[in-house]
């Protein structure tokens, strides 16, 4: 959750707020972590006034982020049993690498409410490859992930993914498709598409290929995207890629 801004942050933002202004009560627990991808707290306040959610940030003080898949869980669950007393129902974001959803399905079981998981992937290879830490965490999470009342997913694959390895014929029932945060009020159609291409300094017969999102880490293989460029550019001469995200490593820089 906010101030980072990695892409669980908006499906948490979005879900909550519109649940807040449906009428329920949302309590948000949030690790208290030192994020890589973090926006200055100035603005992060601003898009918080924005979500009506109340937000529990755990512990009082921010730790490390290396910490984090370790830590986190304990942080959550302790602040859950102190605030959950009332509560109808846990909703926890899943993650292959945190105990977070051990320790929600640990929670609703001693404040005797269902418990629903929610996951941005469920892919295990992220790490690349996956350290023997990452690999016990990967069995721990799928193990307790049987438990929820419901799971949640983005996509179809990540569904067949999950039921793969799963096993369970009465699991699938569970598993449903959600968004994946996207707030369509916040969008509309640009009418000034050649006015937009000026001010980017885009020229008007170029074709565009965008890619928006994080490529500074390994598992992201943006250097696939930029090689296929040249191959690209035999077919679509006039074909320009545009980048939106973080700072390109040396070898991406190269490239």
């Amino acid at each position: 959750y906010l101030p980072h801004v990695g892409g669980g942050t908006w499906a948490t933002y979005h879900l909550s707020s519109r649940l807040s202004n449906k009428g329920y009560n949302i309590e948000l627990i949030v690790p208290n972590i030192k994020h890589k991808l973090s926006i200055p707290r100035e603005y992060s306040i601003v898009m918080e006034k924005k979500n009506s959610s109340t937000v529990r940030r755990t512990p009082i003080f921010p730790f490390p982020r290396e910490v984090a898949p370790f830590l986190s869980g304990f942080f959550v669950f302790c602040t859950g049993l102190r605030l959950g007393k009332g509560a109808n129902v846990v909703v926890a974001q899943y993650h292959p690498h945190t105990f977070l959803a051990p320790f929600a399905i640990l929670l609703g079981r001693v404040l005797k409410i269902p418990v629903i998981l929610r996951a941005d992937d469920v892919y295990r290879e992220m790490g690349n490859p996956p350290r023997l830490a990452e690999k016990i965490m990967n069995m721990l999470n799928e193990y307790f992930a049987k438990y929820a009342k419901a799971f949640l997913v983005v996509c179809s694959e990540q569904k067949r993914t999950l039921l793969s390895r799963q096993g369970q014929r009465n699991f699938e029932s569970r598993v449903f498709l959600s968004i994946n945060g996207v707030d369509l009020s916040e969008f509309k159609v640009s009418e000034g598409t050649p006015e937009i291409r000026e001010t980017l300094d885009f020229r008007n017969d170029e074709k565009i290929v965008l890619f928006i999102g994080r490529y500074s880490a390994k598992e992201y293989g943006i250097e696939i995207l930029i090689r296929a460029l040249s191959i690209i550019q035999k077919r679509v001469p006039d074909v320009l890629l545009v980048l939106v995200g973080d700072k390109l490593t040396p070898s991406q820089l190269s490239l």
